[in-house]
């Protein structure tokens, strides 16, 4: 099984559909892999443009309505889990509440995400995550822990799942996310 993870699976205002110039994408569907689907904010030159087209056509990161990608947006935390558990392909069951409680729950169940990271309610769930906490997420995804919290960054780094940028940072950006989601997905 190979390891996908670093940025948005959907929008959190509308999680289920997401419009893009070319084609709408449900839940689920597999898009084209001619790479037909272009995003207005995303152009030719942009540095993270092919991992960007990757992720959307393997169906672990998605658009915006109105054609957009939003790469410099932050991503939450619950963005977050959606696309690990979804890249994982962790099994998800619809539950009424928030969309993206199923794969908190996925993940809770493969101690991805454990009570003592941050607490489990929406206002938590709905901020930006932290470098620190994509690590702890990743290196728990790769089987791998450890006891102490200083620890984790280095397990992610020396593990080759993040690069770049050094010390916390309180956000990370779509793009940046999906650049080190790229370096994340190994044999496949």
């Amino acid at each position: 099984m190979s390891l996908l993870l670093g940025t948005v699976v959907a929008s959190a205002a509308d999680p289920e559909s997401v419009e893009t110039n070319e084609v709408t994408v449900e839940a689920g569907q597999t898009l084209p892999s001619s790479g037909s689907v272009q995003f207005s904010d995303v152009g030719a030159g942009h540095w993270a443009k092919t991992a960007i087209q990757t992720a959307v056509s393997k169906g672990y990161v998605s658009g915006y309505p109105g054609g957009k990608f939003k790469p410099e947006q932050a991503i939450t935390r619950g963005e977050f889990m959606k696309m690990v558990v979804t890249a994982l392909e962790l099994p998800t069951e619809a539950e009424e509440g928030t969309w993206y409680e199923p794969y908190v729950k996925a993940a809770q169940n493969q101690s991805l995400y454990v009570a003592v990271d941050f607490a489990n309610n929406e206002e938590q769930w709905n901020k930006d995550i932290t470098r620190q906490e994509m690590a702890r997420i990743a290196v728990r995804a790769i089987g791998q822990s450890t006891s102490e919290n200083d620890k984790w960054m280095y397990l992610a780094t020396k593990s080759g799942l993040i690069t770049g940028l050094g010390k916390e940072s309180s956000g990370r950006t779509r793009q940046q996310h999906e650049h080190n989601r790229s370096r994340l997905l190994s044999g496949s």
